[in-house]
């Protein structure tokens, strides 16, 4: 009884694998060979985490780990992996993970089975093969940077006449994703006398389906044709030096524009713009496939032609990158590796050279057990020499500064508004020392000097502003706050008080003011903050609080408390009934590229329509009451009312509401449109006229209780007064002509490029130019790019053969085990050959085999010097400078005015 274990089709990444032998399991321990075709199924095993996992004995290969939701990948370089990579090795089957892990981990790969060589390539097939009756081989080859070809040797049981139809030069054809078209076609037609059937052998040459189009020229400009413009617009005067607009399709065009217009798709970066330049001719050719190569290295990228449905450009370190071990490299001939490259700088004398032979055998003491083979020690491989380098090469050039996208692009063209740098300013207004004590006070021995009987206080006033808009007002009012009883001096029987400890700030109000955000008027104000007060006021001469005892509770009405204040204002605004737009563009004259000029309008951000304040709300609230102490144990009546509640402090309220009345106009028939009348305004009737309502209510102390509104009527004629407003936010700026540097003003720099084992004191040697790089930053990628590319290619060659992979494309990473060695490759060339052995119950049996070209993956360290050039020498000149001298000091200042009170009437 036979058991067979079949796989399964997955999908997966790995679309073209190794074929594998399926083991069949018999009695005897014989195993016989039957082709299966393994899909990438992968199989997964749940381990605990160790610093080194020993895989079963039957795994071959890693793919991937995961842990807590990340995924591990295969270590880039194993002698120094990094957070997230995983090293496997597979002489010792064991694998190391690096970075945060958890407790568990689970590990997809693949166990050991029997290989079958070359390998059945797994369907889905095209037509070519299922539709035909053929047998034969199919050879397809990527390059590195070149075109695709293909080459059939087929045996086809069709006439000529159906080959010549079918496989005529010329027809285009994709193939696994190649971009082919046939050359070349050459058909054997065999003896019907051995062939009864008919039989025909062919031999065809194909090329790139992409070789057929780049042939094709193109027009350089978007309205290229083969004739002339014969409208010419007219050329404005004053504009001898237009500033070509980047958005004119006729000023410059794309690779991806050119390529389209021969019929080719890109895919890739945005490459550098091909520029037109002014007055080029409608009939102007261009290659694009030149203009595609100048600007690769640019754009730090190579070409691939082997995509058949666009060219595409591939950054450098984007492509696919393949891990392979050493059980896949299949052939006779294993690695064939080419070392070509000499370093410039290599002395190395051979003089010596070690015994590396391997100990003899004993020949008396045999082992008693199998002596295994030794373990080879996964490392990474010894470096080569670079076959392209630059010692201490120059980079020539013009290059300028990168312009800043900020910047708008008709700078220069017309005036423009700038936004003012934010400035925040703060000014103090009033006695900016109102919190030291009044001078000349040594010491408060009259009553009179506190600031509810007449006592002199100090203002300060702290503004600030932003952009010129205020946005927060401190008002602070400072003076003496105490009462005779807190002052007074037994030993000396008189009123003896410090100035500095009864010199306080009696009332602090922050105001903050709200501005609409699009207009800039002034919407609304807020203030909070406190008051000093107290219920009753003490007699300058005789001081009640003289008289009463610490626990008198009369005594605290004389006490002074603080109160908290809070106000607001708030505006509703509306449109003037009538005003002009004057002031919101201006229309301003453009040159164009061409000669030509156009007016556009210039918008002024600071532009609002004209408001005025339809309704107005001020409210301030700062009060305190309590009970009258005269109404302790009094009932009250009509005879005897109670007297009122004691209150202290202020109130106000202010409110103002505007009519307005429009103005009224003649009207005067001018003519009629549409069978309507139309008339335009005449003069005068009846001017704008406004009316002004206003309530307001203001009371401090015991009169708040019985003070009464005030109403009062304003009238006016004419414009009404505009809102509050912020100033402008922006400046006008004119194209003035800003002087250019002169070059003798400007520093020149001379730029130098040395690779390993170069150094900027070497002499130069070679020069290096990139006519497309604009700034030295581009040049410098370029170099690079260059570098990497041209040592990819030349100096290291290395050939090997692995199961058929369709997928592995030129420009991708290959990453292989061998002898120990872990090894970095790029591909060069695949060259994967099909043997199509015909058709089993339909289905076509295909076994394929790639062989690879492969060059050392290597980014070149690459350092450079920027070396000043000297400047040219001048003739000496006169340096003279005048200073006038004046005073410096002008003016005194004067002393604050006195103001009256008891103690300096």
């Amino acid at each position: 009884m036979l058991t067979i274990d079949s796989p399964l089709a997955t999908d997966t990444a790995a679309r073209y694998t190794a074929a594998h032998l399926i083991e069949v399991a018999k009695q005897e321990n014989n195993f016989a060979p039957l082709v299966t075709v393994d899909f990438g199924k992968a199989e997964s095993i749940v381990v605990e985490y160790q610093e080194t996992i020993t895989l079963p004995e039957s795994w071959e290969s890693v793919r991937a780990i995961t842990s807590n939701g990340q995924t591990y990948t295969p270590a880039i370089d194993p002698e120094s992996p990094q957070a997230g990579e995983f090293v496997y090795n597979p002489y010792t089957n064991t694998v190391q993970v690096y970075g945060t892990v958890g407790r568990s981990l689970q590990i997809y790969g693949n166990t050991q089975t029997i290989k079958f060589f070359p390998p059945l390539l797994p369907p889905p097939y095209p037509q070519l093969f299922t539709n035909l009756p053929l047998e034969g081989a199919i050879q397809f080859t990527r390059q590195f940077e070149q075109q695709p070809s293909a080459q059939f040797e087929l045996e086809l049981r069709l006439s000529k006449a159906q080959i010549q139809s079918i496989f005529a030069p010329g027809t285009e054809l994709d193939l696994y994703g190649l971009p082919l078209r046939i050359n070349s076609l050459n058909i054997k037609e065999l003896p019907r006398s051995i062939y009864p059937d008919g039989r025909c052998k062919i031999s065809a040459s194909l090329g790139s389906r992409w070789e057929n189009y780049l042939d094709e020229p193109c027009f350089l400009r978007s309205d290229g044709g083969n004739s002339t413009s014969i409208s010419e617009p007219f050329q404005d005067t004053e504009c001898t030096a237009p500033t070509p607009s980047l958005t004119d399709p006729n000023f410059n065009t794309t690779i991806q524009q050119l390529l389209a217009k021969i019929g080719i798709a890109y895919t890739g970066p945005n490459l550098a713009s091909v520029p037109i330049p002014q007055g080029t001719a409608r009939d102007t050719v261009v290659n694009p496939l030149q203009l595609l190569s100048d600007r690769l290295l640019v754009a730090n990228s190579f070409v691939r032609w082997s995509n058949a449905s666009a060219v595409e450009v591939v950054p450098i370190g984007s492509g696919r990158v393949w891990n392979y071990q050493e059980s896949d490299i299949k052939g006779e001939d294993g690695v064939d590796t080419s070392f070509e490259a000499i370093a410039k700088l290599s002395k190395r004398r051979l003089t010596a050279i070690p015994n590396l032979n391997p100990p003899p055998p004993d020949l008396v003491n045999f082992p008693s057990e199998v002596q295994l083979p030794p373990v080879p020690q996964l490392r990474g491989e010894l470096p080569t020499a670079l076959a392209f380098e630059y010692p201490n090469s120059e980079l020539t050039g013009e290059f300028s500064e990168i312009r800043s996208d900020q910047q708008e692009r008709t700078q220069g063209q017309k005036p423009r508004y700038t936004r003012k740098p934010r400035k925040i300013e703060e000014r103090i207004d009033g006695d900016k020392n109102a919190h030291i004590p009044l001078e000349g006070v040594q010491s408060i021995q009259n009553m009179s000097l506190i600031f509810d009987i007449g006592g002199q206080t100090k203002t300060r006033s702290t503004t600030t502003t932003e952009d010129g808009a205020t946005v927060k007002v401190v008002d602070e009012i400072w003076g003496f706050v105490c009462y005779a009883a807190q002052i007074y001096d037994d030993s000396r029987d008189r009123l003896n008080g410090n100035p500095n400890d009864y010199w306080v700030c009696l009332k602090r109000t922050t105001t903050d003011y709200t501005y609409d955000e699009d207009t800039g008027y002034l919407l609304s104000t807020a203030t909070s903050g406190y008051n000093t007060v107290r219920f009753r006021q003490e007699s300058a001469d005789n001081p009640e609080t003289l008289g009463m005892d610490s626990g008198d509770p009369e005594l605290d009405l004389y006490k002074f408390i603080q109160i908290p204040v809070l106000g607001r204002t708030s505006y509703y605004l509306k449109l003037m009934p009538e005003y002009s737009s004057e002031g919101l563009f201006e229309l301003v004259k453009v040159c164009n590229r061409d000669g030509t000029s156009t007016l556009q309008p210039l918008i002024n951000p600071d532009y609002a329509p004209p408001y005025y304040v339809e309704y107005e709300r001020t409210e301030s609230v700062a009060f305190a009451s309590r009970p009258n102490p005269d109404n302790e144990g009094r009932t009250g009546s009509e005879d005897d009312p109670l007297a009122p509640d004691l209150t202290a402090g202020e109130e106000s309220k202010f409110e103002a509401f505007t009519q307005v009345t429009v103005a009224t106009y003649q009207q005067k028939l001018i003519g009629f449109e549409g069978g309507y009348p139309t008339y335009e305004r005449g003069e005068e009737n009846t001017p704008q006229k406004f009316t002004k309502y206003i309530k307001q209510f203001k009371a401090q102390g015991p009169a708040i209780a019985t003070a009464l509104e005030e109403i009062s009527i304003e009238e006016g004629t004419g414009e009404l007064p505009t809102a509050t407003r912020s100033p402008p936010q922006f400046t006008k700026e004119q194209p003035a002509e800003k002087p250019n540097k002169t070059e003798e003003e400007k520093q020149k720099y001379r730029y130098f490029l040395q690779t390993a084992g170069y150094t900027a004191a070497a002499p130069i040697n070679g020069s290096e130019s990139f006519p497309l790089a604009k700034t030295f930053e581009q040049a410098l990628t370029a170099a690079r790019c260059k570098l990497a590319i041209e040592n990819w290619r030349n100096g290291f060659t290395e050939t090997l053969q692995v199961g058929g992979n369709l997928g592995i494309r030129e420009g991708d990473r290959f990453n292989y085990t061998c002898n120990g060695e872990f090894r970095q490759r790029i591909v060069l060339g695949a060259q994967t050959t099909l043997n199509i052995l015909g058709a089993v119950d339909g289905v076509p049996k295909v076994t394929s085999v790639t062989s690879l070209t492969l060059g050392r993956w290597m980014l070149p360290e690459l350092t450079y010097s920027k070396v000043p050039v000297p400047k040219e020498p001048k003739a000496p000149r006169f340096n003279i400078t005048v200073t006038d001298v004046v005073s410096a000091e002008l003016g005194s200042i004067i002393d604050w005015a006195k103001i009256r009170s008891r103690r300096n009437p």
